[in-house]
This record gives C-alpha cells, structure tokens and sequence, in this order.
C-alpha cells in the first residue's frame, strides 16, 4: 500500500483531501469570484486555504481534517487496512457516537499549538453512516466551542450538508 509521507496510508489521504475539496466547493459555490484555493498536501495542519480578502488581497489559513467513524473497524475499513479483531465489545450507542465529535475537536485543539500555519480551521467529516445531518443539528443546539483556538469549525454532516460549528 502506498505510504503519504506523514506515515498515513494513501487511502486516508485520499479521504482526507476529498473532504478538504467539498469545503472549498461548498464555501465557493455562493462567492463571485471565488474566494477560496485549496493548497497542496501539508504536515500541519493538513492543508493551507488561500483566501480572498475584500480588497481582493490574498491571505492563507490553515486546513486540519479529521473524521468521526462509526468504530475502529469501520475506521479500518474506509481507510483501506485490516480491521482490529472484534473484541466481542458491544457497538457505541448514538449518544456515545455523537458525543465523539467533542472528544475530537478537544484532541484537535491539543495540536494546535504546534501547527505552522495560523489561523488554522478544523474540518471534521463525519463517516458514520448512521448520524444524519438532522441529528448532527440536534446533538449541536446549545453547545459552544468558542474555546477552541480555531478560527472556524466545519462539520460534513453526511457528505451533503456542512454545518459551520464555529
């Protein structure tokens, strides 16, 4: 299998990048001229975004890419590896599926700090086919990640619709 150099196999990358064009075609898709450049394949964060100011100036920003999955097997096999044995562990419940997105924005703000490129946004894929974006709506009314050091956060909800949690 195909190694990326950061030691991810080509698959996830593949995963990855995918999810970082849908942001850049949904975020241009209500601009004229486009605003929005995804740059190439980085250590981190994982993407640079080259982005037009008002006053048609350029600036870039920071693109880490994460996503929530169903289980580590499901995980396994959306990025092409061998799933861990089954440990004969029941499967997390939904609120325990959802509550994972929290577990990921805290583990995401903890690298942060080291990222070379700032302000840097957070774009989590959600890969759990069994979590729609309505449900995704529901789990985020209320909540507030205004203490997470990214700018934004982005949420692909169920590869359609993107919910901007921050």
């Amino acid at each position: 299998m195909k190694k990326h150099r950061k030691g991810h196999d080509h698959h996830k990358w593949r995963i990855e990048a995918r999810a970082a064009r849908t942001l850049v075609e949904h975020l241009n898709r209500h601009e004229h001229p486009p605003r929005y450049q995804l740059g190439p394949h980085r250590e981190a964060p994982d993407y640079s975004l080259r982005v037009m100011t008002a006053l048609f100036a350029w600036h870039f920003v920071g693109l880490e890419v994460t996503h929530l999955y169903a289980s580590e097997q499901a995980a396994a096999k959306l990025n092409g590896s061998v799933p861990p044995p089954d440990r004969g562990q029941p499967a997390p419940s939904r609120d325990e599926r959802l509550a994972r997105l929290d577990q990921s924005i805290a583990d995401k703000n903890a690298k942060y700090a080291a990222y070379a490129l700032k302000p840097c946004w957070l774009l989590i894929c959600n890969a759990d086919a069994g979590i729609s974006g309505a449900m995704w709506r529901d789990y985020l009314a209320g909540r507030n990640f205004s203490d997470s050091p990214y700018a934004k956060i982005w949420l692909i909800a169920d590869g359609r619709h993107l919910i901007n949690i921050k």
